[in-house]
């Protein structure tokens, strides 16, 4: 459990440039690391070449930062 409360860090980063540059940023990024070799070892995607008449399809992480009862930061999630 970490000792940090919520309230100092501020709001949970939208991207993951803003996680990576905030002051818990080697929270945010081990938990992207985690989610990440759990996506490669599941083996969810393949890198294919686009094809020219099909558009990309955007994707990104959600952060969140879980609060125990009294604003405690228990986890933090990607």
């Amino acid at each position: 459990m970490f000792v940090l409360h919520a309230g100092a860090i501020g709001s949970e980063p939208r991207t993951l440039t803003q996680a990576l540059t905030r002051p818990d940023a080697h929270q945010w990024k081990e938990v992207y690391q985690v989610e990440l070799n759990q996506l490669r070892k599941l083996c969810t995607w393949d890198i294919v070449d686009q094809p020219p008449d099909k558009p990309v399809i955007p994707c990104g992480y959600v952060f969140k930062i879980k609060l125990g009862p009294t604003g405690e930061v228990l986890k933090y999630k990607a």
